[in-house]
């Protein structure tokens, strides 16, 4: 699998979105990790917003002809109020984030059924797992959900000849 094509798709997931509505005039979608939302490099972003990680991924052999490439994926789910002290209002803000991310993944699994996707093929539900973010741990005060789940792609062992430099034939 390309990361770029989940990459992609959830980009997509955030313009269809009608909470998110993210567009090139204004983005609601960014490739910014945890590490950036906790010093406060989020400047000029529009709310609510999602944020993909840098994705981490280990092989495991099969045996065979076949191994797989195991992905960790962590996607951030952001808001933010001005008055960090009204407990109801970010209550009320974190309730629309669960939403969102519940729409996410009910429309990842339906789109795993309907096999639109091949990197959704092996796509994990319990895998998923949802961590709060405080709005006291960023100078943005920005609040909402890091959440990590797993997708595994099989691949065929194959080694493509044109990817390699052909050896001068030795001369005995």
């Amino acid at each position: 699998m390309i990361f770029g094509d989940f990459d992609s798709y959830i980009e997509n997931l955030c313009v269809k979105h009608k909470k998110i509505l993210h567009s090139a005039k204004e983005p609601h979608y960014f490739r910014h990790g945890l590490d950036q939302i906790l010093t406060g490099l989020t400047k000029d972003v529009n709310y609510p917003y999602v944020s993909r990680e840098k994705s981490d991924y280990v092989y495991e052999d099969n045996g065979a002809d076949s191994y797989t490439k195991n992905r960790s994926v962590a996607l951030n789910f952001m808001h933010h109020t001005r008055d960090t002290t009204d407990d109801d209002e970010q209550q009320r803000l974190l309730d629309i984030l669960e939403t969102i991310i519940d729409d996410f993944i009910s429309l990842m699994m339906v789109d795993k059924k309907d096999r639109k996707h091949a990197f959704l093929k092996y796509f994990d539900l319990n895998s998923v797992d949802c961590t709060n973010i405080s709005s006291a741990m960023n100078p943005d005060r920005a609040f909402g959900y890091f959440v990590t789940f797993k997708i595994t792609n099989w691949q065929d062992i194959t080694v493509i000849e044109d990817n390699w430099v052909q050896p001068e034939p030795l001369i005995p």
